[in-house]
């Protein structure tokens, strides 16, 4: 269903007839392209790089968008600082799978990384933050989802769709 609504989208959109999904491929796709994904998201500053999927989920579950954004100094300050933080206070939480296979070297350069559990990793002194300068209700159904803030710039963000 979602698969269908991002192709609907970028139907709609002058110029992006040539960018809709693989709807026939299990494998998400690994997009390094800033146009479509400024579509489905606010991007609240100019990333100078970009690395982004949709993850369809199973009938009944919400579909995942994971971006990994690298901002200039200041612009990745700014975001950070802008972005609402969460109620109760913490470190940041991040699956082994995404943190070990999907999230570049570059972005995790000084990040204490610890096991917690078997699936998850407790980056320490990494707040998370809500995904609030991200969200664009109006174009996207990717409305609910946190950021990371990483090394060097780099900013992990994931959203599920309503």
């Amino acid at each position: 269903m979602l698969k269908a609504i991002v192709a609907a989208l970028l139907t709609a959109l002058p110029g992006c007839e040539d960018q809709m999904p693989n709807t026939k491929s299990s494998t998400p796709e690994v997009n390094v392209e800033l146009g479509t994904l400024a579509k489905l998201i606010t991007l609240p500053k100019q990333p100078t790089e970009v690395r982004w999927e949709v993850l369809e989920r199973a009938q009944g579950q919400a579909a995942t968008l994971r971006v990994l954004l690298r901002f200039s100094e200041e612009d990745y300050a700014a975001v950070v600082e802008a972005s609402d933080v969460y109620d109760q206070r913490g470190n940041a939480r991040i699956d082994k799978t995404v943190y070990d296979g999907w999230i570049i070297a570059a972005a995790k350069v000084g990040v204490d990384a610890r096991e917690k559990g078997s699936r998850y990793y407790e980056l320490i002194g990494v707040e998370p933050r809500q995904a609030n300068l991200f969200w664009n209700a109006k174009l996207s159904p990717y409305v609910n989802g946190r950021i990371t803030p990483l090394s060097d710039g780099y900013m992990f963000v994931s959203m599920q769709a309503n």
